[in-house]
């Protein structure tokens, strides 16, 4: 798509990128035969994500990857495994196959690549959010189980090709942190060194690591009809089955921290009717939690979003603080941020 100058999509101003982006998107449903659509956005960070109403009354959504953190093999895995849980039966949304039969389409987005879209169907219903009750947290919990149950019975030919979430999800933190000043760096890198001497003594075996979502929280899960459905498949790679579940009980303590215990036990009640927790859950969700702190820091500090490049000088401080609590507790319970919750204690 044809720009109006060459300046590199990443140094656009927020505003420029949406409209670029929204130009983009436009072009590319043409590869599904969708001309008369209305667009909205709904979300910009690491992927730009639309809703679609077509003229005949259907709802899609329209996923757009932009920057180097997607590379066209790993975003057609994500979708594929997607499609491969729609065909397996699980509740989430179906994808939507281009004119020509391909699960992404692309386009060029500037020198540095291309932009990549995949299109699905809209999951009806309303997120759980911070409304969660026990029964639905039950339900989540046997939802999680249920995925990671598919990934250990079942064959993906794409895994290979989908990302980890392993040690090497971290790099190399002193290339990374280079723009801070001498303390957040050395912070986060000792941080990250420790993190990642934990994470290599873990066993990998199929029981403990596999595909997972990545990213399955409150705000990841849709209720239609007292059924849930899972969302936002944009982060799904190959890790520890522990990370899924440590990513929930984190959002439960943050977001609703007066019910986090109650609604936390329900969640693990429900994943243990399908699937047993995995082997040192109580004693190894600090590491796991300092692990997605790094994961976070190191995408904001990397994004091509104009706006995360604004938003990380306010929180790279507080995330900074977050790691030298964990250091001083040394991976124990001590009270912050990284302490084991009493319902972790199983």
């Amino acid at each position: 798509m044809p720009r109006s100058n060459d300046t590199p999509f990443r140094e656009l101003s927020y505003r420029q990128q949406l409209r670029y982006l929204r130009s983009l998107a436009a072009a590319m449903l043409k590869e599904y035969g969708l001309t008369d659509v209305s667009l909205m956005l709904i979300r910009y960070q690491h992927h730009a994500i639309y809703r679609l109403v077509t003229s005949q009354g259907e709802h899609l959504l329209l996923r757009i990857a932009v920057g180097d953190r997607d590379s066209p093999n790993e975003f057609q895995a994500q979708i594929a495994w997607q499609e491969a849980l729609w065909e397996d039966q699980l509740p989430v949304p179906e994808p939507v196959r281009t004119l020509d039969g391909r699960l992404v389409a692309s386009m060029k987005l500037d020198e540095s690549g291309d932009a990549l879209c995949a299109l699905m169907r809209w999951a009806s219903g309303r997120r759980i959010g911070d409304g969660a009750g026990i029964q639905v947290m039950k339900q989540a919990g046997t939802l999680a189980a249920r995925l990671h149950e598919h990934s250990r019975r079942s064959t993906f030919y794409g895994e290979g090709s989908l990302p980890r979430w392993d040690v090497t999800a971290i790099g190399e933190p002193e290339r990374w942190t280079a723009g801070l000043n001498e303390q957040s760096k050395a912070t986060i890198c000792v941080a990250a060194h420790v993190a990642e001497d934990a994470l290599l003594e873990l066993d990998m075996g199929p029981d403990s690591f596999g595909v997972i979502h990545a990213d399955l929280h409150v705000g990841n899960l849709v209720l239609s009809q007292g059924r849930l459905a899972l969302i936002d498949f944009g982060d799904c790679g190959r890790g520890f089955y522990l990370y899924d579940l440590a990513i929930m009980l984190e959002v439960l303590r943050y977001r609703m921290s007066s019910r986090a215990e109650t609604l936390g036990s329900a969640y693990l009640e429900g994943y243990t009717r399908v699937a047993a927790l995995p082997k040192g859950a109580a004693t190894l969700f600090p590491t796991f939690l300092v692990f997605r702190e790094l994961i976070n820091m190191k995408y904001v500090l990397e994004s091509q979003n104009w706006r995360n490049q604004q938003w990380a000088s306010r929180w790279v401080p507080e995330s900074t603080r977050k790691l030298e609590t964990y250091l001083k507790a040394e991976g124990q319970s001590a009270g912050g941020p990284f302490s084991t919750p009493a319902f972790f204690a199983l």
